[in-house]
């Protein structure tokens, strides 16, 4: 997982001007289209160097009042279904993806509808990178139709909202 989420990030380097143009056209500021290019690229190395860390940090001996041990240990969930950030194009669908893959599940992702070009670029970076086919799915288009199937499906075990919560859906 390490690995597939560096070469992640390396490809998103690689096509970094055309992320930053990409960027722009959707509205964003040139200081702050690269400043989410980078930091979007700095979160993949991020969850990079978490995935063989965080069940030493979260696993662990929990204390009980017996003669006996008890252990939580934690395990990937399968299928996360995930609403990205509607108000940001690329870090909102970086920072929902990276957490997901680094924690060993696939996902569903409904990108931004109102700023799918990042979206639909950075499914190409996943294409070209060592990602396996199926590990992330990436769907546009309106929220509206595609909610309700993504959180009724039978084979999404979770589900990640990464929007605003006054935000309503209808």
């Amino acid at each position: 997982r390490s690995q597939i989420l560096y070469r992640i990030a390396e490809m998103l380097e690689g096509r970094k001007v055309q992320f930053i143009k990409e960027l722009i056209f959707q509205g964003a500021s040139q200081k702050g289209a690269k400043e989410e290019v980078e930091l979007s690229i700095d979160r993949l190395v991020y969850y990079a160097g978490w995935c063989d860390k965080y069940k030493q940090i979260q696993s662990s001996v929990n204390p009980v009042s017996s003669s006996h041990f008890n252990f939580s240990v934690q395990e990937p969930m399968g299928v996360v279904g995930i609403v990205a950030d509607e108000s940001s194009s690329l870090i909102g669908l970086v920072s929902a993806i990276a957490p997901v893959i680094a924690g060993g599940n696939t996902c569903i992702v409904l990108a931004s509808e109102k700023l799918p070009l990042c979206a639909i670029t950075f499914a190409e970076v996943i294409n070209s990178s060592d990602v396996p086919g199926g590990v992330i799915n990436i769907l546009t288009g309106k929220r509206k139709e595609l909610i309700a199937p993504l959180t009724t499906h039978m084979d999404v075990n979770a589900l990640f909202y990464a929007g605003n919560d006054n935000e309503t859906v209808k």
